[in-house]
Protein backbone atom coordinates (compact mmCIF):
# COMPACT_ATOMS: atom_id res chain seq x y z
CA UNK A 1 0.00 0.00 0.00
CA UNK A 2 1.26 3.53 -0.94
CA UNK A 3 1.68 6.20 1.92
CA UNK A 4 -1.16 8.25 0.76
CA UNK A 5 -3.40 5.25 0.29
CA UNK A 6 -2.72 4.20 3.75
CA UNK A 7 -3.56 7.65 5.23
CA UNK A 8 -6.55 7.67 2.69
CA UNK A 9 -7.87 4.29 4.58
CA UNK A 10 -6.93 5.20 7.68
CA UNK A 11 -8.99 9.15 7.18
CA UNK A 12 -12.03 7.56 5.46
CA UNK A 13 -12.41 3.84 6.96
CA UNK A 14 -15.35 3.53 9.22
CA UNK A 15 -16.09 -0.29 10.36
CA UNK A 16 -15.28 -2.33 7.28
CA UNK A 17 -12.26 -3.14 5.55
CA UNK A 18 -13.02 -5.79 3.05
CA UNK A 19 -9.95 -6.86 0.41
CA UNK A 20 -11.26 -10.21 -0.21
CA UNK A 21 -9.75 -11.80 -3.90
CA UNK A 22 -7.84 -8.71 -5.21
CA UNK A 23 -4.69 -10.07 -5.74
CA UNK A 24 -2.97 -7.87 -3.41
CA UNK A 25 0.46 -10.27 -3.34
CA UNK A 26 2.04 -7.54 -0.56
CA UNK A 27 4.51 -8.13 2.55
CA UNK A 28 1.46 -8.81 5.07
CA UNK A 29 -0.68 -6.53 6.79
CA UNK A 30 1.03 -3.15 7.28
CA UNK A 31 1.30 -2.19 10.75
CA UNK A 32 -1.11 0.85 10.03
CA UNK A 33 -4.01 -1.46 10.53
CA UNK A 34 -3.76 -0.30 14.75
CA UNK A 35 -5.09 3.05 13.18
CA UNK A 36 -8.87 1.62 12.42
CA UNK A 37 -9.85 1.92 16.03
CA UNK A 38 -13.63 1.28 14.83
CA UNK A 39 -12.78 -1.38 12.46
CA UNK A 40 -15.50 -4.03 13.10
CA UNK A 41 -14.78 -6.44 9.87
CA UNK A 42 -11.47 -7.26 8.04
CA UNK A 43 -11.43 -9.57 5.23
CA UNK A 44 -7.91 -9.70 3.48
CA UNK A 45 -8.99 -13.42 2.41
CA UNK A 46 -7.17 -14.88 -0.99
CA UNK A 47 -5.06 -11.92 -1.44
CA UNK A 48 -1.42 -14.30 -1.80
CA UNK A 49 -0.75 -12.02 1.56
CA UNK A 50 2.72 -13.33 3.00
CA UNK A 51 4.65 -12.98 5.82
CA UNK A 52 3.29 -13.09 9.91
CA UNK A 53 0.17 -11.55 11.33
CA UNK A 54 1.03 -8.53 13.14
CA UNK A 55 0.57 -8.28 16.66
CA UNK A 56 -0.73 -4.39 16.03
CA UNK A 57 -4.46 -6.48 14.76
CA UNK A 58 -4.98 -7.24 18.54
CA UNK A 59 -5.49 -3.76 18.99
CA UNK A 60 -8.38 -3.48 17.33
CA UNK A 61 -10.94 -4.00 19.67
CA UNK A 62 -13.98 -3.53 18.04
CA UNK A 63 -13.72 -6.41 15.49
CA UNK A 64 -15.71 -8.96 15.30
CA UNK A 65 -14.70 -10.50 12.09
CA UNK A 66 -11.32 -11.27 10.72
CA UNK A 67 -11.08 -13.13 7.88
CA UNK A 68 -7.60 -13.99 6.13
CA UNK A 69 -8.47 -17.40 4.64
CA UNK A 70 -6.21 -18.50 1.40
CA UNK A 71 -2.98 -16.35 2.00
CA UNK A 72 0.47 -17.08 2.60
CA UNK A 73 0.60 -15.98 5.91
CA UNK A 74 3.44 -17.43 7.84
CA UNK A 75 4.60 -17.85 11.52
CA UNK A 76 2.08 -18.18 14.57
CA UNK A 77 -1.24 -16.97 15.54
CA UNK A 78 -0.26 -13.94 17.74
CA UNK A 79 -1.57 -13.93 21.45
CA UNK A 80 -2.32 -10.21 20.79
CA UNK A 81 -5.63 -11.39 19.66
CA UNK A 82 -6.73 -12.32 23.11
CA UNK A 83 -7.61 -8.89 22.97
CA UNK A 84 -10.23 -8.72 20.69
CA UNK A 85 -13.54 -9.70 23.26
CA UNK A 86 -15.64 -8.93 20.90
CA UNK A 87 -14.60 -11.13 18.23
CA UNK A 88 -17.42 -13.38 16.43
CA UNK A 89 -15.43 -15.14 13.57
CA UNK A 90 -11.57 -15.80 12.97
CA UNK A 91 -11.06 -17.38 9.99
CA UNK A 92 -7.32 -18.37 9.22
CA UNK A 93 -7.64 -21.77 7.06
CA UNK A 94 -6.09 -22.14 3.52
CA UNK A 95 -2.30 -21.16 5.20
CA UNK A 96 1.36 -21.59 5.78
CA UNK A 97 1.41 -21.52 9.87
CA UNK A 98 3.91 -23.52 11.65
CA UNK A 99 2.93 -23.30 14.91
CA UNK A 100 -0.11 -24.45 17.05
CA UNK A 101 -2.76 -21.83 18.17
CA UNK A 102 -1.90 -20.94 21.76
CA UNK A 103 -3.84 -22.44 24.16
CA UNK A 104 -4.41 -19.25 25.81
CA UNK A 105 -5.97 -17.84 22.23
CA UNK A 106 -8.12 -20.87 22.47
CA UNK A 107 -8.79 -20.11 26.26
CA UNK A 108 -9.91 -16.42 25.70
CA UNK A 109 -11.99 -16.43 22.43
CA UNK A 110 -13.60 -19.47 23.26
CA UNK A 111 -17.09 -18.23 22.21
CA UNK A 112 -15.22 -17.11 19.02
CA UNK A 113 -15.89 -19.36 15.55
CA UNK A 114 -12.42 -20.03 15.08
CA UNK A 115 -11.55 -22.08 11.26
CA UNK A 116 -8.24 -22.62 10.73
CA UNK A 117 -6.03 -26.08 9.35
CA UNK A 118 -6.07 -28.94 11.52
CA UNK A 119 -2.33 -29.20 11.62
CA UNK A 120 -2.38 -25.69 13.93
CA UNK A 121 -5.47 -26.48 15.73
CA UNK A 122 -5.53 -28.08 19.01
CA UNK A 123 -8.53 -30.23 19.88
CA UNK A 124 -11.39 -28.35 21.04
CA UNK A 125 -10.19 -25.12 19.82
CA UNK A 126 -11.50 -24.61 16.08
CA UNK A 127 -15.43 -25.15 15.15
CA UNK A 128 -14.59 -26.27 11.88
CA UNK A 129 -10.77 -27.19 10.41
CA UNK A 130 -9.65 -28.62 6.90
Amino acid sequence: LTHIFREYICQHLKESLVLRNVHLSIMGIPIEIALLTNLQILDLSKNNLFGEIPSEVGSLKKLKSISLQNNDFIGAIPTSLTNLRQLETLDLRGNHFDQLIEDEVCTILAFTDIYSDCDICPEGCCVDCE
